[in-house]
């Protein structure tokens, strides 16, 4: 075509020489918007290209190129393969399935991108061992279920495996690159040494002679001590009033608590009567957190008693301790309301030791100020949002699912979010997860010494297996029964049983002549 368009040029050129002078450089200038004058150009070469093997066949995969249209794939049984080397296979897409391959042979695999303007440069070169085998799955139903000083992991069989490999960390997204491997292991496996009060995190592998699986779906568990043979410690204040003030809301307390390792029993830790409202022990065991309704300021004490300090205004609601590195959080807000109904429109937290840089947690309701506790992730949120309704957030400030109507809310100190809800008779624990599954009931009236009144303050401890109350509530007339006080209310920790179905054992921690109210407790590792 250039060719005939040139002649036909010259041959213009000679006809018009006679009509005067011509600017030879405008007729041989090359037309402008001409269907042969190169206007685009050959897309990227492909990027991402992968090569599985299975039985007699090789799945090749890469990510799309811009601009292309098809693409080309070239093999051979020799490295170095190009579009000059291998065979090749035009017009095919991602993923392609290269069958009636040789088992026990490789192949290695380049990809070209092609549009109308040409074919791109080829990409890096990939390869694949047919082993014979189907690759393998992925192992199923992993589970870890915690022990003292130990994790219980089980899987189901998967087909065609030989062997399996656990992959741990003490921190979440482990993989078969990252985790610490414990090889040519059997389901169930027991993880034994392990410290108790940190989580742990798996996957598995299936493996054969041809090669290991992907890693199975992540899962945890933190070990905890057998608590029969723990140290417990309980805090709680104590009206040294009427024995009426159940929310703790006036400043005639103390702030009371007793500790089994060292036989002293019931003691005072600040025995200057004021303002302790919601004692928390915090993670570590070592300290107590509390609020002053009256100086609207959250204070941190020594659990001897010693080293009392301010830690900021507002109102303690919680307190955590992040399982990567070990450092304690304590989540506040502003309290607002009256008699019973305190809330806080948001929830911030700030390091307990370092409380200089708040961090937003939740505004999209407000939380009652008594109800809010935390997965050990982190995570999740149980509480009142506000009262009456009871359920769990997703933190930071995401969304909340509404799992009952009641008071005195509490969240499993794990990763299962598991969360209960207090009846309004005052007697039972209503048990849910975050997909409203369980349905189940605790009924927490039925200690020893309680005969069947109401009870109040539930609050779960640190370890799964471990709650507090107080109770009996017998001074006031009436269903309900609370707002009386009474000077007979004691200090009460129950143990779970196993399968979250009954309290198996109840110790009385109080017998005095005062009111105790608002316990936390806590069991050492």
């Amino acid at each position: 075509m250039q060719k005939l368009i040139r002649a036909f040029l010259c041959l213009l050129i000679a006809l018009t020489l006679s009509c005067g002078s011509v600017d030879f450089n405008e007729l041989l200038e090359w037309p402008s918007g001409s269907d042969d004058e190169p206007s685009g150009s050959a897309p990227a070469e492909p990027t991402g290209v992968t090569a599985t093997p299975d039985n007699a066949q090789v799945l090749v995969q890469w990510k799309a190129v811009s601009g292309a249209s098809s693409y080309n794939l070239y093999w051979s049984e020799a490295r170095g393969v190009s579009p000059a080397t291998g065979t090749k296979i035009a017009g095919v897409s991602s993923p392609y399935t290269h069958t009636g391959r040789t088992n026990g042979a490789t192949y290695y695999y380049i990809v070209t991108a092609v549009n109308q303007y040409g074919e791109s440069g080829a990409s890096a070169e990939v390869t694949a061992i047919l082993n014979g085998s189907p690759a393998l799955a992925l192992p199923t139903g992993v589970s870890a279920v915690a022990g003292d000083s130990k994790v219980v992991v089980t899987w189901n069989a998967v087909d065609q495996a030989t062997g399996y490999n656990i992959y741990w960390s003490h921190a979440t997204g482990v993989s078969s690159s990252t985790g610490t491997k414990i090889d040519n292991v059997s389901s169930p496996y027991v993880h034994n040494g392990l410290g108790n009060g940190s989580p742990y995190y798996y996957v598995v592998t299936a493996y054969n002679e041809y090669g290991e699986s992907g890693n199975s779906q992540e899962v945890s568990a933190i070990p905890r001590a057998d608590l029969s043979n723990s140290r417990v410690r309980v805090v709680w204040v104590q009206d040294v009033g009427d024995g009426r003030d159940v929310f703790a809301q006036g400043s005639n307390l103390r702030l009371m608590g007793t500790d089994t390792a060292d036989g002293q029993g019931e003691r005072v830790i600040l025995g200057t009567v004021g303002s302790y409202a919601k004692p928390l022990i915090t993670p570590k065991g070592d300290r107590v957190v509390y609020s002053d309704r009256i100086q609207k300021k959250v204070y941190a004490v020594n659990w001897d008693g010693t080293g009392l300090r301010e830690v900021l205004g507002g109102f303690g609601l919680a307190l955590w301790r992040d399982p990567k590195d070990g450092q304690e959080w304590l989540y506040y807000g502003a309290i607002e309301g009256k008699d019973g109904d305190e809330y806080c429109q948001a929830v911030y937290r700030v390091l307990l030791d370092n409380p200089k840089s708040p961090e937003l947690v939740w505004n999209r309701t407000s939380v009652s100020v008594h109800n809010f506790q935390l997965s050990t992730d982190g995570l999740m949120a149980g509480g009142l949002f506000p009262y009456p309704n009871g359920g769990i957030a997703q933190l930071a400030n995401q969304s909340w699912i509404k799992l009952g109507s009641g008071c005195w809310t509490g969240l499993s100190p794990d990763n299962t979010y598991t969360f209960w809800i207090f009846d309004d008779a005052h007697s039972n624990l209503f048990l849910a997860n975050a997909s409203g599954s369980l349905g189940r009931s605790i009924n927490i009236n039925g200690a020893p010494g309680i005969n069947g009144y109401e009870v109040y303050h539930p609050r779960w401890g640190n370890h799964p297996r471990i709650m507090a109350m107080t109770g009996p509530y017998t001074v006031a007339s009436g269903v309900n029964r609370i707002a009386g006080g009474g000077q007979g209310v004691e200090v009460y920790v129950g143990l779970i049983d196993a399968n979250f179905t009954v309290i198996e054992s109840w110790w009385q921690v109080t017998n005095n002549e005062r009111a105790d109210f608002f316990p936390d407790v806590w069991a050492g590792p």
